[in-house]
């Protein structure tokens, strides 16, 4: 009996040091798994906060203390409800999506729609974008990943937050696979590589860009529109980086076949006078004639959008001018700056350009400079919004003609002291060249020398391909 009593004691002695290790076990669990929650939440809040460039003042200004969000955000504190629903408010976040343990349960079916809504209807809300953001750092499936990205890429370089963009588009090249896709990948993957295309536009970066614009061929949706914007941009990349044009026209013209489809006439004329800029540039303003005169057949005489129609005047004007029909060119010139100074002042200043051209081109100095005066009148005007490197070149270049030497000379290195100042190489690069041109040709030979060196050390600058500026109408999709 004395041993049964002995063995039960020490049974229920076991029993008791189970229980307790469990209860400390069992707490232990509790405490970790808490701790990985706050932890994942605060992970969640400082994403989000640094993703909207905001200071953890800034974050919970009215709602906490600076040290609260730390502890908060370092998982060292659980956040209070209201606290929570206060900082999900500032984020644009719903709540609840802070504290899920796992963004699986957000459906491909809800990131397609925010997806189509963006890239088709250019709808975009802030709590879509903070999703976003935390789904391209959970790594969900890798066709959420393509749609995440694809939205989040664009929406950087949108917004001209480029370094942003570029981080975001080499952390998507460690997890996102768009070599090989599944079917039901397909069309996540085109907006993907499209929006690194046009990233790698931005950067000018063009044959990476076109690399990317290729590649989405594969992929192409059953949609006018989209496939009308591949081609657009492998024309305009291929402008860039080929000089031989046969190739650009070539994609412009797949572009064009593709957006008369979409029956959409605004779309169909922007693109015919994009066109026609692609022919002025490479001296065929016959065929420029032939876009523009398409384009106009489309905007009905009482058209509302003064901007087509001005653009349509604005691209006769140029065509006659390419052609040397001076008068004609005159004439639309005229008709383009009393379109839209009363509407659209700040664009006057295009035509305002192109009559002083044409009378420096004439030596009617008188005109020139009024005309100059005009356009730099607008310029000052808008002096916040841009400065007109156009009116300063061809003011220059009046004194070259008329040689007022002195005065070239000292507006041309000003010019170029600008053009280092704003690390415009491609400008500088071009200034630098024609001024030691004219210095040989004077017989400066020590001069020519200097400015040729400037030229080069603006190249080197660079870092690109030169990019071919053609003014015109500027076509976007």
């Amino acid at each position: 009996m004395e041993y049964f009593m002995k063995g039960s004691l020490h049974f229920f002695k076991i029993l008791y040091y189970i229980s307790i290790g469990l209860t400390v076990n069992y707490n232990l669990f509790i405490w970790t798994m808490l701790g990985r929650i706050y932890l994942m939440i605060g992970d969640r809040i400082k994403a989000l906060r640094t993703f909207k460039n905001m200071t953890q003042d800034k974050l919970v200004d009215g709602i906490a203390s600076i040290a609260y969000l730390s502890k908060v955000e370092n998982g060292q504190a659980k956040p209070s409800e209201l606290f929570l629903m206060q900082i999900a408010e500032k984020l644009s976040i719903d709540a609840e999506v802070l504290l899920k343990p796992s963004l699986s349960s957000v459906t491909e079916v809800q990131v397609e729609k925010i997806l189509h809504d963006y890239w088709k209807r250019k709808i975009l809300h802030d709590r879509d974008i903070s999703l976003f953001k935390l789904l391209s750092t959970e790594l969900p499936n890798n066709k959420i990943l393509l749609m995440v990205f694809s939205v989040l890429i664009r929406f950087y370089y949108s917004d001209s937050r480029l370094a942003e963009a570029k981080e975001a588009y080499y952390f998507s090249k460690r997890i996102v696979k768009h070599e090989e896709v599944t079917d039901d990948e397909k069309e996540a993957a085109f907006y993907y590589l499209y929006a690194c295309g046009v990233l790698h536009i931005e950067l000018y970066e063009f044959q990476k860009a076109n690399e990317y614009f290729l590649r989405t061929e594969t992929y192409l949706p059953n949609d006018n529109r989209e496939k009308a914007r591949v081609y657009y941009n492998l024309s305009l990349v291929n402008e860039r980086i080929n000089t031989d044009k046969t190739l650009c026209l070539y994609y412009s013209e797949k572009a064009y076949e593709f957006i008369k489809k979409t029956g959409d006439a605004n779309r169909t004329v922007k693109f015919l006078l994009f066109r026609s800029i692609q022919f002025f540039s490479i001296n065929q303003p016959d065929k420029a004639m032939d876009c523009v005169l398409e384009a106009q057949k489309l905007v009905p005489l009482n058209d509302s959008d003064l901007r087509l129609k001005s653009s349509i005047i604005y691209s006769f004007g140029r065509i006659h001018q390419l052609k040397g029909e001076i008068a004609e060119s005159i004439q639309h010139f005229k008709e383009f700056i009393s379109l839209v100074e009363p509407h659209f002042p700040e664009k006057a200043s295009r035509g305002y350009k192109r009559l002083a051209e044409i009378s420096i081109q004439q030596k009617e100095w008188e005109s020139s400079a009024n005309y100059l005066e005009q356009a730099q009148n607008i310029a000052k005007e808008f002096k916040k919004v841009f400065f007109d490197k156009e009116i300063k070149l061809l003011e220059i270049f009046t004194y070259k003609i008329k040689q007022q030497n002195d005065k070239y000379e000292k507006e041309m290195q000003k010019l170029l002291s600008y053009c280092t100042e704003q690390h415009d190489y491609d400008l500088g690069k071009y200034l630098a060249s024609e001024l030691g041109v004219y210095f040989y040709e004077q017989q400066a030979y020590k001069k020519a020398a200097s400015v040729f060196k400037q030229s080069y050390e603006f190249e080197k600058k660079l870092n690109q391909e030169k990019v071919q500026i053609v003014e015109g109408y500027r076509f976007e999709f």
